[in-house]
Formats: structure tokens, C-alpha cells, sequence
């Protein structure tokens, strides 16, 4: 049984006035990150909908990358990251813009797309 699910790229309804969302599941909130007006979020972070989750105090800046807290079942907080590793219109790839100037936890799950060569 999954707590937290992390996606890349995930589907994205568009729909009235520009705004989209993810896919919807029963079980679980869907968590988008923010994005700026024509910017497609390229990350979703699905958590159980009993799952205590806290937001990063640290706002992220960018669609590609997303972090929150959740707490174990002995209480500790746990760092989640989220990752789509992607070139901006500058060459800077997500990892180097905006994850290696993040403070990680001690305790901390970081997953994502990062692969950074096609076929």
C-alpha cells in the first residue's frame, strides 16, 4: 500500500481560465508545485489523504522540482523532493538551478527523472 507517490511529467488537465491539475484519485491529494502563469508543472507529488504532510518552508521557484515534509510513524519529519531534471532556456538543468543550492535534511527521500540523455 503506497503513501506518497512521485511523478514526473505528469498528465495535466487544462481547464477553465489557463489553470490545470493532475489526474484525480479518491485516496490521494494530488500536491502541484507553483508555477507561473504558461508554465507546466513537470512535477506531482500524490499523498494518502490521512498522511500529516508539511510544506517546505523554503519556496521553490521553479516548476521542475518540488520538497515537503511528511513524519514517520514515530514522528520524525522526513524531507521528500521531487525531481524533473530539465534544461531551462539557459542550458542550466534543474539539478544545478535549484537542487544544489537546497538544504537538505538529515532525513531525506529525493527521487526524480534524471535522466539527461535521449536515445
Amino acid at each position: 500500500k503506497a503513501d506518497i507517490i512521485l511523478v514526473q511529467e505528469p498528465w495535466i488537465i487544462l481547464e477553465e481560465l489557463g489553470t490545470a491539475r493532475p489526474i484525480l484519485h479518491p485516496s490521494f491529494t494530488p500536491i502541484l508545485p507553483i508555477t507561473k502563469e504558461g508554465q507546466r508543472p513537470r512535477t506531482c507529488i500524490y499523498t494518502r489523504r490521512n498522511l500529516e504532510i508539511e510544506a517546505s518552508p523554503d519556496p521553490l521557484d521553479d516548476p521542475d522540482i518540488q520538497s515537503l515534509y511528511l513524519r514517520d510513524s514515530q514522528g520524525n519529519k522526513i524531507q521528500v523532493l521531487n525531481v524533473y531534471n530539465e534544461r531551462d532556456k539557459n542550458g542550466n538543468w534543474t539539478a544545478e538551478r535549484s537542487l544544489y543550492s537546497l538544504s537538505l535534511s538529515r532525513d531525506a527521500i529525493l527521487a526524480g527523472d534524471f535522466n539527461i540523455r535521449h536515445p
